[in-house]
């Protein structure tokens, strides 16, 4: 699909769907707040538009995508398998790691951790 405007960002892959996330949930953001505080009976009227709440509402999210995105994604992948699937190793722990103890898990996951890093 053709765009009225391209922005290069010259940014590895891993981070195109941050971005994405980020710049959908914030058109989002701001379509919302401009049709709320258009509505004659929203209580958005006084304080009006683009105020201080909606800029940390902004803040906010982006700081929550970002924490997922670069910190929660890294560590924890979910992987949906249906019937069409394969279940090929994607060099993460295996489901199978959840059938025995924590204390299994948690020593997986360190020797997972020590192999990335």
């Amino acid at each position: 699909m053709k765009s009225l405007f391209v922005v290069n960002v010259k940014l590895p892959n891993e981070y195109k769907d941050w971005i994405n996330e980020i710049t959908k949930t914030t058109i989002l953001l701001i379509t919302i707040h401009v049709l709320q505080y258009l509505t004659k009976d929203s209580k958005l009227n006084g304080a009006g538009l683009f105020n201080a709440n909606f800029w940390k509402l902004v803040v906010f999210m982006i700081i929550g995508f970002s924490a997922y995105y670069l910190v929660v994604r890294k560590i924890v992948r979910f992987r949906y398998v249906g019937e069409d699937d394969t279940d090929e190793p994607d060099g993460g722990l295996s489901q199978r790691s959840f059938g025995v103890s924590p204390f299994t898990i948690v020593s997986n996951i360190r020797e997972w951790i020590k192999n990335k890093l």
